[in-house]
C-alpha cells in the first residue's frame, strides 16, 4: 500500500525545496521581495540580529528554568496598524508571544480579494478581514509589528498551502511557527489529500530548519487533532507524528501542544503522557537532544456572557498550571461575540496573570485516579502509533495517510472528507472525554472496557443510555445560560414534595421528539453548512444532528461552503429552508446577496436563517441582527444559542408559510 503514496518522512531535497521557491514566491508581489538566496541571507541576517527574548526557544528554556508559565496571545486585523494598536493596547502586561493570525482570504490564496478588504478597512477605519494578510503587507509590515513589541512572534500557517505566507512571516520575524500537517485536515481542511497536506507542511518546516542551520533557533509547535472536542489519545497520537516530521526537517526545538478538554485529571494525564512520548518517539527514530516543552489551547466554547466566560477562563488557567503547561494559548474575553480586541487580551492577560500568582507552583498531586488516567490514554496512544508504523512500514507520513484512510486516525467533528468520521465521544460523569465510539481506531480491549466503564457511570447518575442527545447537547454544554439552569433547577425543586426526593431522570432527559411531529417533519428538506472559508464545523453538525434528530432530511455541506453551494442544494432538494452558520466574522460578505441570488433562482420563499460569531469586529448585537435582516434572512441567532429555540422557530415559520400557501 506504501508504494502508490509519494509522500516520504523524509528531509526535502535542497535543490528541490529552490525549485519550488520560485513558484510559491512568485504567487503574489510581496513573494518577488524574496526571491533569489541574497534576499534569503538577508532574511537570516536579520533574524539572527535579534535580541534573545524574541526566540521562542529561548524563552522556553528561560521559563523552564524558573518554573514560570508563558502567556501567548493571537491577534489578527486586516492592517499592519491595527496589529501594533491592538499589541500596544497590552504593552503594560505583555504576553510572551503574539500569534499573527491570518485572514480566511490569504489562506484560500484568495489575495486580491484580501486586498479589497484591505483598502475597504483603511477606508472605514475597521477590519473587515478577520485576520492579518501577511502576503499583501509584506515582510516591512510583519517587521514592523515584530518592532511594536518584546513577544515573540508567531506563524500560524493555517492555510491548505501556507508557504507563501511562512515565506513572508519567517523573514519578519516570526521565530515560532505551527506544523500542521494532516491535522490541519482534522481542523481546516475539506478536499486537499494528506498526502498533499504532509507535502507542503515539509516545505514550510524545511524552511524553518534551514533557519535553524543558519543559527536561528526556530521552535515549532506540533499540534494535536482537535479543538478541545474528542478524546486525549487522537490528539496526542497527531502532535507525535507531528514532531516527527518536523524533526526530520531539520527543526531542533519543539513546543507540543495539547487542546484542553476541561476535565483536570484526563489533562492533567494527557500533558504528561505527551511530553514522555514525545522524547520517547524522537530518540526511537534518532532525534537526539530535542527540548521539548508543552503547551496547551484553551477548550474552544465560550459562553457569551463575560462574567461566565471569565470564571471559565480562569478555571481554564488553573487547570493549565495545575497540569504542568510551560506555555498557555490564551483566549480574550470578548471572543465569543467577535475577533479579540486589545482592551479585551489585556483583561484576559490580567485574569491570567492574577490566577497564575495565587497557583504558584502548585501541581495536581499524583493520585489513583490520574495515574489510571495517564495509564489508559499512554496505551491507547502507542497502540495507534504502532499501527500507524505498521502501516508505513515504519515511515510516519506513509502511515499517517493510509491510518487516515483507513479511519485508524478519525474524529467526529470535521469536514475533512477523506475521514472516515465514525468516531463519538462524550463526556464522562465527570467531564472527561470517552468514546461511545471508537469505529476503527485501535483501542486496546482494557482501554475500551475503561471508556465503556465511565460512560455508564454517568449513564446510571442520569438515568438515561447515552447517544445522540449527549452529542448534540454537550458543545454547547459550557455556554449554557446560568439563568437557564438556574430557573431548570427552581422549577425541578418546586415540583418536589419533599427535599429529600431523588432527583428524576425526566428532568435530565430531553423528551423524545413525537412520532407525528417526526412525520410532518419529514415532508421538509433543510440544507445546513458553514459558509465562505470558514473551517468550523462543530456548530453546523450540531444543527445536523437536531435537526434530522427532529424529523427533518437534511442536506448537510459541511464547511468551507460558497453561497451558491447552498443554492445549489436547495434547488436540487427543493429545500423549505437554509441554516447558514458562520463562526470566522466574514458572513457580512459571505451572505450579502444571498437573498438576491435566491429570487434570481426562482427560490425567493425559502425560509433563511443564520447564526455564530457574524462580525469581525465589535458590535452591539442588535445592529449586527438588523443588518442581516436586511439582507433577507429571516432569522439571526447569537453564538450558542441552544438548537432548540431555532427548532421551535422553524416549526413555526414553515406552518405560517404553509398557511399562507
Amino acid at each position: 500500500m506504501a508504494a502508490r503514496l509519494s509522500v516520504r518522512n523524509k528531509q526535502m531535497d535542497w535543490d528541490f525545496f529552490l525549485e519550488q521557491r520560485k513558484q510559491v514566491l512568485s504567487e503574489w508581489p510581496t513573494g518577488k521581495e524574496l526571491m533569489g538566496q541574497a534576499a534569503l541571507d538577508q532574511a537570516v541576517a536579520y533574524q539572527k540580529s535579534q535580541p534573545w527574548w524574541k526566540f521562542a526557544a529561548l524563552r522556553n528554556a528561560q521559563a523552564e528554568k524558573e518554573d514560570r508559565i508563558q502567556l501567548a496571545c493571537q491577534v489578527g486585523h486586516a492592517l499592519t496598524e491595527q496589529q501594533i494598536e491592538h499589541i500596544k493596547a497590552c504593552s503594560k502586561a505583555e504576553p510572551d508571544g503574539w500569534w499573527l493570525w491570518d485572514d480566511t482570504y490569504s489562506r484560500a490564496h484568495k489575495f486580491a480579494k484580501a486586498q479589497e478588504m484591505v483598502e475597504r478597512s483603511r477606508r472605514d477605519n475597521y477590519s473587515y478581514l478577520n485576520g492579518y494578510p501577511p502576503a499583501i503587507h509584506g515582510v516591512a509590515g510583519v517587521r514592523a509589528i515584530n518592532a511594536s513589541t518584546d513577544a515573540y512572534l508567531h506563524s500560524p500557517n493555517n492555510d491548505a498551502d501556507g508557504r507563501l505566507t511562512a515565506e513572508i512571516m519567517y523573514a519578519g520575524g516570526c521565530t515560532h511557527f505551527g506544523v500542521q500537517g494532516i491535522v490541519r485536515g482534522f481542523l481546516t481542511l475539506r478536499d486537499t489529500s494528506p498526502e498533499e497536506a504532509i507535502l507542503l507542511d515539509q516545505y514550510m518546516t524545511r524552511l524553518a530548519g534551514y533557519y535553524t542551520e543558519q543559527g536561528v533557533p526556530m521552535c515549532a509547535m506540533t499540534a494535536g487533532a482537535e479543538y478541545g472536542w474528542g478524546t486525549a489519545g487522537i490528539k496526542l497520537a497527531t502532535s507525535l507524528l507531528g514532531s516527527l516530521m518536523a524533526a526530520e526537517q531539520g527543526i531542533k526545538y519543539l513546543n507540543v501542544l495539547y487542546c484542553q478538554g476541561l476535565n483536570l485529571v484526563e489533562d492533567t494525564a494527557a500533558i504528561q503522557v505527551l511530553k514522555k512520548l514525545t522524547h520517547e518517539y524522537l530518540e526511537r527514530f534518532g532525534y537526539k537532544n530535542i527540548p521539548v516543552w508543552t503547551m496547551n489551547s484553551l477548550f474552544h466554547a465560550w459562553p457569551v456572557d463575560r462574567s461566565a466566560l471569565s470564571a471559565q477562563l480562569t478555571y481554564s488557567i488553573a487547570n493549565s498550571a495545575l497540569g504542568g503547561i510551560r506555555t498557555i494559548l490564551m483566549k480574550s474575553v470578548d471572543e465569543a461575540d467577535y475577533a479579540p480586541t486589545g482592551e479585551g487580551h489585556r483583561q484576559s492577560i490580567a485574569i491570567a496573570k492574577q490566577t497564575l500568582r495565587i497557583m504558584g507552583s502548585q501541581r495536581l498531586p499524583e493520585g489513583p485516579d490520574l495515574q489510571l488516567e495517564r495509564e489508559m490514554i499512554e496505551k491507547e496512544v502507542r497502540a495507534v502509533m504502532e499501527r500507524i508504523l505498521e502501516l508505513g512500514d515504519g515511515d510516519v507520513a506513509v502511515g499517517a495517510c493510509l491510518a487516515i484512510e483507513q479511519g485508524v486516525l478519525d474524529t467526529q467533528f470535521a469536514s475533512w472528507k477523506h475521514l472516515k468520521n465514525k468516531v463519538v465521544a462524550i463526556r464522562d460523569a465527570n467531564g472527561a472525554f470517552r468514546y461511545l465510539d471508537a469505529g476503527n481506531v485501535p483501542l486496546p480491549p482494557e482501554v475500551r472496557e475503561y471508556h465503556r466503564a465511565k460512560i455508564a457511570e454517568r449513564e446510571k447518575r442520569e438515568g438515561m443510555k447515552a447517544g445522540l442527545q449527549w452529542v448534540i447537547g454537550e458543545p454547547t454544554w459550557t455556554t449554557i445560560p446560568i439563568e437557564e439552569e438556574a430557573a431548570e433547577l427552581s422549577a425541578r425543586l418546586r415540583s418536589m414534595e419533599t427535599g429529600l426526593e431523588e432527583k428524576k431522570a425526566t428532568t435530565i432527559e430531553k423528551a423524545a421528539v413525537p412520532e407525528e411531529k417526526k412525520a410532518a417533519a419529514k415532508k421538509y428538506n433543510v440544507v445546513v453548512g458553514t459558509v465562505g472559508y470558514d473551517s468550523h464545523i462543530v456548530g453546523s453538525t450540531v444543527l445536523r444532528h437536531a435537526l434530522e434528530d427532529a424529523g427533518y432530511n437534511v442536506a448537510f455541506l459541511g464547511s468551507a461552503a460558497q453561497p451558491v453551494e447552498f443554492i445549489n442544494a436547495a434547488r436540487e432538494t427543493n429545500a423549505a429552508a437554509l441554516w447558514v452558520s458562520s463562526l470566522y466574522g466574514m458572513a457580512r460578505i459571505d451572505c450579502a446577496d444571498m437573498r438576491a441570488k435566491l429570487v434570481e433562482a426562482g427560490m425567493g420563499d425559502i425560509i433563511m436563517y443564520i447564526g455564530g460569531m457574524l462580525t469581525s469586529g465589535p458590535e452591539d448585537y442588535k445592529v449586527t441582527e438588523g443588518l442581516f435582516l436586511n439582507m433577507g434572512f429571516d432569522r439571526v441567532y447569537p453564538p450558542a444559542t441552544n438548537p432548540d429555540i431555532a427548532l421551535a422557530d422553524l416549526e413555526r415559520d414553515l406552518e405560517i408559510r404553509s398557511t399562507k400557501k
